[in-house]
Parts: structure tokens; sequence; C-alpha cells
């Protein structure tokens, strides 16, 4: 039996978390049954909505984590599932035999192959590479392959509908997003903090502290102004970890290696965000963010 729509508006959001937690404790003690195995599906967002919710009630987040299996998906499988999918269309409508992905899209775009080009821009979500895809096919109906041009035009549409998703879908843990996602715009892929925008980093500040809530950002911004020692430095580290925990963002941190990203790796402490940490723009996010390549 499956249960749909845990992220709509069925009830009022303070009821809503409330209820899916208590739906948690229930599968915690439903364990000690034997042959019987609940799955709750929920998206990082709501999860991490829920958790906090709990911790003002003695929420232990420690306790579940054994019961949590991240879904992650790699490139075989999205290619599979193109695969399938295109040659369902294509069958349905043109031929009978099966067509895959490399038959209808070009071989490279630039230095890189498609799927490379395509995978760099879908975060890994298979719901995103369908849309992707389904744009561009949408957009070369009278033709019997994808082109270039007709790929970067697709890119251009998806990158604004990503954008405003990332809005939408995080909007009850971070309402500060639109906000900070403006500190982004007209940047360059990678750049340190210490080239960031005075102005915009100004604007943000003034915009997300009037913002209610619990929102990390929002509560950084608010004590900035409301405490006669108010760090500056410490609301933009707040700010640049709300735009790593939704994905915008990866980091290179001082000393890194190579680059962290959510959820893979978790969030680093404020304290690590120095003036050197490079800021890695998510490429699904290129174009919405009109990024800046020299």
């Amino acid at each position: 039996m499956t249960i749909d729509g845990l992220d709509d508006e069925w009830v009022d959001d303070s009821l809503r978390f409330k209820l899916i937690r208590a739906l948690l404790e229930t599968v915690k003690s439903f364990q000690k049954i034997k042959n019987v195995k609940i799955v709750v599906g929920l998206r990082q967002d709501l999860m991490q909505k829920v958790l906090e919710g709990g911790k003002e009630v003695g929420f232990q987040e420690e306790k579940y984590q054994s019961l949590v299996l991240r879904l992650r998906w790699n490139r075989a499988q999205i290619e599979a599932l193109l695969d399938s999918r295109i040659s369902h269309l294509v069958r349905r409508q043109y031929t009978q035999r099966p067509v895959k992905l490399k038959e209808l899209f070009p071989q490279k775009i630039g230095k890189i192959s498609f799927i490379d080009f395509l995978l760099q821009r879908i975060a890994m979500r298979p719901r995103d590479a369908i849309l992707f895809v389904n744009e561009c096919i949408g957009r070369s109906e009278d033709r019997g392959e994808v082109r270039v041009q007709t790929i970067f035009e697709a890119e251009t549409e998806y990158s604004k509908s990503r954008y405003d998703s990332l809005i939408s879908e995080w909007a009850l843990v971070f309402p500060s997003l639109s906000h900070l996602l403006r500190l982004l715009d007209h940047m360059q892929p990678q750049f340190p903090v210490s080239t960031l925008p005075k102005a915009a980093i100004d604007e943000a500040i003034q915009r997300v502290a009037e913002l209610p809530g619990t929102d990390p950002a929002s509560v950084a911004a608010r004590n900035y102004f409301d405490l006669t020692d108010g760090n500056r430095n410490s609301v933009i580290s707040e700010f640049i970890l709300v735009l790593y925990r939704v994905g915008a963002i990866s980091l290179r941190l001082e000393g890194g290696n190579s680059p962290i990203s959510a959820p893979e790796a978790l969030p680093p402490s404020a304290s690590q965000i120095k003036a050197s940490t490079k800021l890695i723009i998510h490429p699904m996010l290129y174009q919405a963010l009109h990024t800046v390549f020299h």
C-alpha cells in the first residue's frame, strides 16, 4: 500500500510535520515485528524540516539515521532510464525498433559528451533528466535528431525551471533562499568568497533579516542588526551554508583537495568558511544565474 502527497498542502504546516514525525515514530516501533516492512519516502527538504521541528520537543535525530536509506542514481541507471523512455516514445510514434539516447542527441556538446553535459546539470536526479530530455525532444518534433543549438535553448528553460523549483522545494526550511541565490547572479562558475559583491551582500542581509522564523540565514541576519558586536562574516558564512545545503553550490575549503557537495558531504561549520573558500555554482543554475564564462 502506498500513500502519496506528504509534501502536499493537506493540513496546516504546524500539524503536518507533527503528524509526519508521529509516522516516523510508528515506523520505528514496527521494526520489532517480523515480516512487516514500512517504507516512507520523503524528499530531503521535507525530512530536514521534520527533524528540525522535532528538536523542540526532544526529537533525537541520531536515533533515526539507522532507518534512513538515501536513494542515489548512478550514470548507468540514468542513461538506461532515458534509453527506455526515448525508445518507448519514438517506437510508439515512428518505428517499432528500439531507439537509444545516443541516436537522437549529438555525441558532443563542445568538448564533452552529451551525457556528461546532461549529468552535470541534473544533480543525478532522474526526474530532472527526463524533464531536460523532454524539453529537447519537444523542440525537435519536426526533425529527425536533436541539434546542439536546441539543447542550449532547452537548457535555458530547464535552468529557469530548476531555479524556481529549488526555491519552492526549500521554501519551508529556507525562506531566505530566493534572496541568497541573487548573490550568485552574474558570477563566474567558481569564485572565492572574498569576491562576493558588497552591495549584494548588504541587500541580502537587509532583506533576509526581515523574514520571520528559524531559517539560520534569517537568524544570523537579525542577530547582526540586534547585537552591538554583530559579526558580518558569520552572516555571510550562514548564507553560504544555506546555498550549500540546497545544492546550489559546492565548496572548496581552504586546504581541501577536492570540492564537497551536499548531500554526499555534511555541511562544514561556519568557522570553516573563509574569505579564500571557493564557491562552485551548480551547472543546473548557469543560465538562470547568468553565469559569466571567460
